[in-house]
C-alpha cells in the first residue's frame, strides 16, 4: 500500500524512480540495465534507455512478472507499424519516447527485455505490449505512483494538463470460481503505432485507445492483456479483438469492462461497453455526481460463453469532465484521486477518466 508523486528529468529517471519505489513496496528486482533494443533504424531513431524486470507474489499466490523499458526514440516492440514515412506531426508512427511494458511468466536475463519466458507474442511470434510516448527527455512535470493490494498504477503528466498511464498487477478475482493466472498489464497506447495514436488527432484511435477499456481494432493487439490458464489454453489474452471472428485467436480473448463491443466498427467500441452506459448518463441529472465504475474483466471460454474474471483493485472509471486533474475526494474512510485518461481538452475523449484510491 503506497503512494508517491514528484517530478522527473526524463524516461530513464522516471523508470529508476519507479524501480526504487516498487522495491520499497514489496517487489523483487530481477534485472536493471542499459538497453538499446530497437526494431528499426529509421533516420533519427536512437533506442537507448533502461530495462527493468520485477516480480511479486500476489495475495492468491500468483507469481507476477513484468518487464519495463524506458526509451529515447525507439521502436520497442517487434509487432509494430512498419511505415517508414514521417507523418505531418514529425514522428514515425511506431516510435516511442517514454515507457513501455509487457508481462511474462518468468525471467531470463539473457533474453531481450520484451521476449521474457511466457511473454505475449502475436501470430507472427512478434513481441507486443503497451506504452506511453512523447515524454520529455529533460523535464516531466509530474508523475504519480499508486499501489493497493496487487494493483500498481503509474500516471504521468507529460505536458501541462495532458496525462498518460500504465497499470499492472493481478486482478481481484471473482468469487464465482478459481482459475490460474489473473496477472494483467495495460497502458495508454498500444505498441503497434503509438505516435500515430497520440499525435494524429484525426485518427479514431485518439477516441478510444486512451481509455481503460483496453480495446483495439481487429487488425492489431491492444493496449493490454490478462494471463489465463483455463480450458486447457494458457497465454496472454488481449483485451479486445485478436483477428476476425473466424480466427482461432478470437477464442482467446478477454474483454473489459464486461460487455462485448459492437462488431461493426472500432469507432463504436465505447458505446457498447458497460461503462458507456454510465458515461452517457453521467454526471447524474438528479445530483450531478459521477459514479465510479469497477473495471470488470471477462474471458471467453472454450464453449463460447464468458466468465467474469475479476477487476483491478482500487481502480475505477468515471466521467472526469467536471473534475480537476488530481482532485481528491473522500468516500467514507477512503481518499480517491481523479484524472482524465488523456486530457479534458480532448474534443471527444475529455469525459473519459479514472479514479485511483490513494493509500498512504
Amino acid at each position: 500500500m503506497a503512494y508517491q508523486t514528484g517530478t522527473s528529468t526524463g524516461p530513464d529517471d522516471l523508470l529508476d524512480k519507479l524501480r526504487v519505489w516498487l522495491v520499497a513496496n514489496g517487489w523483487t528486482q530481477n534485472g536493471w540495465a542499459d538497453d538499446n533494443t530497437t526494431y528499426h533504424t529509421w533516420t533519427g531513431l536512437v533506442g537507448t534507455g533502461k530495462r527493468l524486470h520485477v516480480q511479486k507474489t500476489a495475495a492468491d499466490s500468483t507469481v507476477m512478472y513484468f518487464n519495463l523499458r524506458s526509451v529515447n526514440r525507439g521502436v520497442i516492440f517487434e509487432d509494430h507499424n512498419d511505415d517508414s514515412s514521417i507523418e505531418s506531426y514529425g514522428k514515425y508512427q511506431a516510435e516511442v519516447t517514454g515507457l513501455a511494458i509487457n508481462g511474462s511468466t518468468g525471467y531470463n536475463g539473457s533474453n531481450a527485455w520484451d521476449y521474457q519466458p511466457g511473454s505475449p507474442v502475436g501470430s507472427s511470434s512478434y513481441s507486443w505490449g503497451a506504452c506511453m510516448t512523447e515524454l520529455s527527455l529533460t523535464a516531466i512535470p509530474a508523475y504519480y505512483f499508486w499501489q493497493d493490494g496487487d494493483t500498481v498504477v503509474v500516471c504521468v503528466e507529460y505536458q501541462s494538463g495532458k496525462f498518460q498511464w500504465l497499470a499492472f498487477g493481478c486482478l481481484d478475482k471473482s468469487g464465482a470460481g478459481a482459475y490460474t493466472g489473473g496477472q494483467f498489464f495495460s497502458g495508454s497506447l498500444c505498441g503497434y503505432y503509438p505516435s500515430e495514436q497520440l499525435l494524429n488527432t484525426t485518427s479514431y484511435a485518439v477516441y478510444y485507445n486512451r481509455t481503460l477499456f483496453f480495446c483495439h481494432n481487429e487488425n492489431w493487439y491492444g493496449t493490454g492483456a490478462v494471463y489465463l490458464n483455463i480450458d486447457s489454453a494458457a497465454g496472454w489474452r488481449s483485451i479486445g479483438y485478436q483477428g476476425s471472428s473466424s480466427s482461432a485467436l478470437y477464442n482467446r480473448e478477454a474483454l473489459a469492462p464486461g460487455v462485448r463491443p459492437n462488431d461493426a466498427s472500432p469507432s463504436y467500441l465505447n458505446y457498447n461497453t458497460l461503462c458507456s452506459f454510465f458515461w452517457s448518463r453521467a454526471p447524474n441529472h438528479y445530483n450531478a455526481l459521477s459514479p465510479f465504475v469497477p473495471l470488470y474483466v471477462v474471458g471467453k471460454r472454450s464453449n463460447g460463453n464468458w466468465s467474469l474474471l475479476g477487476w483491478p483493485k482500487s481502480l475505477r472509471m468515471l466521467n472526469a469532465f467536471y473534475h480537476d486533474p488530481g482532485a481528491e475526494y473522500t468516500l467514507g474512510s477512503d481518499v480517491w484521486m481523479i484524472f482524465p485518461c488523456h486530457a479534458k481538452s480532448d474534443a471527444d475523449g475529455g469525459r473519459m477518466g479514472f479514479a485511483v484510491k490513494k493509500v498512504t
